[in-house]
């Protein structure tokens, strides 16, 4: 009798709420740096915009420690060509 025939199919779920996503492994997933870099660059559009007045107000609104967000503007001051090899 011949060996049985094993197929691998490289996967991961991912449960949101009542939800399930499955992906395909290859699929490219955001960093932890590449996720703060654009949480970042979002931060820095509404506060050349002038949504908010400053840092303080910024971070009432969404929730995080001033510092944080003081830290993670720092991001927005590298090396353009650095940005998109991130």
């Amino acid at each position: 009798m011949a060996d049985p025939l094993v197929i691998s199919i490289p996967l991961w779920v991912k449960q949101r709420r009542t939800q399930h996503a499955v992906r395909d492994a290859e699929e490219a997933t955001p960093t932890a740096l590449q996720a703060a870099l654009a949480r970042a660059f979002s931060w820095r559009r509404l506060l050349d915009a002038g949504d908010y007045a400053g840092i303080q107000a910024l971070a009432g609104a969404v929730g995080c420690d001033p510092s944080y967000i003081a830290r993670l503007l720092n991001l927005t001051l590298l090396a353009p060509d650095l940005v998109p090899e991130i």
